[in-house]
C-alpha cells in the first residue's frame, strides 16, 4: 500500500521473510534471493561454533542455506516436516499450536545426535513453538548443543494491515530481552537479524514496512499512530 503523507510505498517485508514461496516474484524480486541473503547476513552478525546448520522447514530452509554457506558449516535436514500440517503461529489456540508443532516436526536422530546444532527459523512470535523445537532437537534428536538463529529482527508489534500476527502482549520480544528469550526457549545461544541488516538484503529498502519490528506504522489509525493503537489494544485486551 502507499502511505498518504509522502506517497511512498510501504511493502510488507514479511513476504520476503516468511509468507511468500521462495520461487515467487514479489515486489519485483525473486523471494529466494533476499531470503538467502537474510541467512548470510545473519551468519555475519550472529555466528556460532557448530557442527551443522539445520532449518525449521519449510519457510526457513533458504535462509538456513545462506547461513550455512556464509559460515562454512555443513547444511543438513535435521527436522522432517509433515506436509499435511499448516502454519502454526496463525492458529488462535495454544493447545492446538503445541499439538501442531509436535505433529508437524520430527527430529532426524542420526543427523542430530551428539552434534552442536545451529537451527535457523524465520521468526519468533510467542516463543512457545521455539521452546518446543529446541526441546525436540535436544531431547529426542540427541543434540549436544542447540544454537537458535532467527532470520528476521525481533517481532515486537502487531500488524494491522492483514498479516495475522499475535497481539502486542503475546509477542515475546515486546517485553523480553534477547537473553530472557534465550533462557525461556532453553537454547545455548540466540541471535536475531538486525533491522539494518535485513534491509540491506532487499531492493529499494525504503519501500518496505517494518512496523512489526520497530512500531513505525506508515499510516495512522483513527487519527493516532499505530504504536499507540497497539498499546490501547493491549489495555482493552484485544
Amino acid at each position: 500500500f502507499i502511505g498518504p503523507a509522502a506517497l511512498e510505498l510501504s511493502q510488507c517485508i514479511f513476504e520476503h521473510i516468511y509468507l511468500a514461496r521462495p520461487d515467487s516474484i514479489v515486489f519485483g524480486q525473486l523471494v529466494n534471493r533476499p531470503r538467502r541473503e537474510f541467512g548470510r547476513q545473519l551468519a555475519r552478525e550472529c555466528p556460532a561454533e557448530a557442527d551443522i546448520v539445520i532449518p525449521v522447514p519449510d519457510s526457513a530452509t533458504i535462509a538456513a542455506i545462506g547461513y550455512s554457506e556464509e559460515l562454512g558449516v555443513p547444511f543438513e535436514f535435521g527436522l522432517h516436516r509433515n506436509p499435511y500440517v499448516g502454519r502454526t503461529f496463525m492458529n488462535p489456540s495454544q493447545e492446538i499450536r503445541d499439538l501442531m508443532v509436535r505433529v508437524k516436526l520430527n527430529p532426524v536422530r542420526n543427523v542430530l545426535e551428539g552434534k552442536r546444532v545451529i537451527v535457523v527459523d524465520d521468526s519468533i512470535m510467542r516463543g512457545t513453538n521455539s521452546r518446543k523445537i529446541v526441546k525436540l532437537i535436544r531431547e529426542e534428536g540427541g543434540a549436544k548443543e542447540v544454537h537458535f538463529r532467527v532470520s528476521s529482527p525481533p517481532n515486537k508489534y502487531p500488524c494491522f494491515y492483514g498479516v495475522d500476527t499475535p497481539t502486542r502482549k503475546e509477542l515475546i520480544a515486546n517485553s523480553w530481552s534477547v537473553e530472557e528469550i534465550k533462557k525461556y526457549i532453553e537454547a545455548d545461544s540466540l541471535g536475531y537479524l538486525s533491522i539494518e541488516g535485513m534491509l540491506e538484503c532487499v531492493k529499494s529498502p525504503r519501500n518496505f514496512c517494518t512496523a512489526c519490528f520497530d512500531g513505525s506504522y506508515p499510516i495512522e489509525f483513527s487519527g493516532q499512530p499505530g504504536k499507540q493503537l497497539a498499546i490501547e489494544f493491549e489495555v482493552k485486551g484485544l
